[in-house]
């Protein structure tokens, strides 16, 4: 059971997720304004997106054929299927054309994705419930969940990320039930896989890999194996044909043939992958990462990984994936946020991990442990302002007293808390030391 403490803690952590992700929820689309230095790609996406939808709604989906289409020039959008236009269509249409709408949208979108990452991982969370509330406490304060949650360019990433993990999640209890499916679980893996190829390319390599799984490694033969790749099979011939009719090209072969003709370039080794790497580390922040990567090694090391077979699983999965999707989209997918999402509940699953290997293996105080966990999300928790503050420019629109509020955090200095955490830390180890050196000389 969850203790009442845990409880108010992940109380805590909805709301300051709820506060954070509420600047600049309502205010124009970042960009749009003049005179602003900001991110400008914002309004620039906001403006595709309603190019889009007027397209669908003036020209009619006979002469768009479902795909998006700019409205000046007629020009089809060559770089993700249907869906996303057609989605933006139906929100627009019923709801109105504002800002609100598709930042709106997107968070309900990210919610999704953190409630269906708890479900992939509840094997470990049933285990631990410590270990939940510091995935939780986590996802509420990194910046690619309160900057690029409600994003409006992130809306695509929000809307594939969901979709495969939503598929991911029913196809990894086939793998952990060594390949045996019923009829119904067949049937949702068959439909989100359906649901994440019309929204993304990243939906259809996604359906690719897992093809080749059923065709190459699952071992055990149930009855539902060869729907499963013919269904797969006829989701990607509909969707390559779909793309190459309306496009006249397919930007899945376009991406993979670019990237083989540049991978040798100095600036595709070097530059952007450096830029890649920048980024991942400002929307999870260095520290998460860190524990990330500890986690890891540690998982590994206590063979972990032996006893919890699901969440490795997901593991696999999800990073050949990813590593798979940066590879064949390398130019187009190096500097943008939504990439980083489909690693999302990998990452922080890792960095909590780490976060509760500390809290139980350290032998100190309670309070001394409970002090270690608060100083490290107080530092996530300023690196993510930091990242809030570079992001949204000089001013906030519209929100001045939000600009008083993060810029005040930003320069909030941690250093006199470190040094007096350390003492602390230091006195309580010492004090354990001696109180076990006293029991042996007794």
């Amino acid at each position: 059971m969850i203790s009442k403490k845990q409880i108010l803690l992940l109380f805590v952590s909805i709301v300051i997720f709820s506060v954070l992700t509420s600047i600049n929820f309502s205010g124009e689309p970042i960009g749009m304004q003049q005179g602003k230095s900001a991110n400008r790609f914002e309004g620039w996406a906001y403006r595709f997106h309603i190019d889009f939808v007027k397209s669908h709604i003036y020209y009619g989906l006979r002469f768009t054929k479902g795909q998006d289409i700019f409205y000046e020039t007629k020009e089809p959008y060559k770089h993700h299927p249907p869906g996303l236009g057609l989605l933006l269509t139906a929100t627009y249409t019923t709801f109105g054309f504002k800002p609100v709408i598709a930042r709106g949208l997107g968070l309900i979108f990210y919610i999704g994705i953190m409630t269906i990452s708890i479900l992939l991982l509840k094997e470990s969370f049933r285990k631990n419930k410590r270990l939940l509330l510091f995935y939780v406490l986590i996802l509420s304060i990194i910046p690619i969940s309160t900057v690029y949650g409600k994003h409006i360019p992130q809306l695509e990433g929000s809307i594939q990320v969901f979709l495969i993990l939503f598929t991911a999640h029913f196809y990894i209890k086939r793998i952990r039930d060594n390949y045996v499916s019923d009829k119904k679980q067949t049937r949702i893996i068959i439909i989100g896989s359906v649901l994440a190829s019309f929204y993304s390319e990243a939906g259809i390599l996604f359906v690719v890999l897992l093809c080749a799984n059923e065709i190459f490694i699952a071992k055990k033969k149930d009855k539902f194996r060869y729907k499963l790749i013919l269904s797969y099979i006829i989701i990607l011939v509909f969707m390559c044909a779909q793309l190459m009719a309306v496009t006249h090209s397919f930007n899945i072969v376009d991406e993979f043939v670019n990237t083989l003709e540049n991978y040798e370039k100095e600036e595709s080794k070097l530059l952007r992958g450096k830029e890649f790497a920048l980024l991942h580390l400002q929307v999870y922040t260095p520290l998460v990462t860190v524990l990330a990567i500890a986690g890891v090694i540690f998982y590994i090391f206590l063979k972990k990984h032996k006893e919890e077979k699901e969440i490795w699983f997901a593991t696999k999965l999800l990073v050949i994936f990813y590593f798979s999707y940066l590879f064949i989209f390398y130019y187009a997918s190096y500097k943008i946020p939504l990439n980083h999402m489909i690693i999302l509940p990998i990452e922080v699953y890792f960095a909590a991990f780490m976060l509760t290997i500390i809290y139980d293996h350290i032998k100190v105080s309670e309070f001394t442990k409970v002090l270690i966990i608060t100083i490290i999300f107080l530092t996530i928790f300023k690196q993510s302002i930091a990242y809030m503050v570079g992001f949204y420019g000089l001013e906030i629109y519209d929100y001045k007293l939000w600009n008083v509020i993060l810029n005040k955090i930003n320069d909030f200095s941690l250093q006199p808390v470190y040094v007096l955490s350390i003492v602390i830390v230091v006195w309580s180890i010492l004090k354990e030391y001696n109180k076990k050196l006293f029991l042996r000389n007794y």
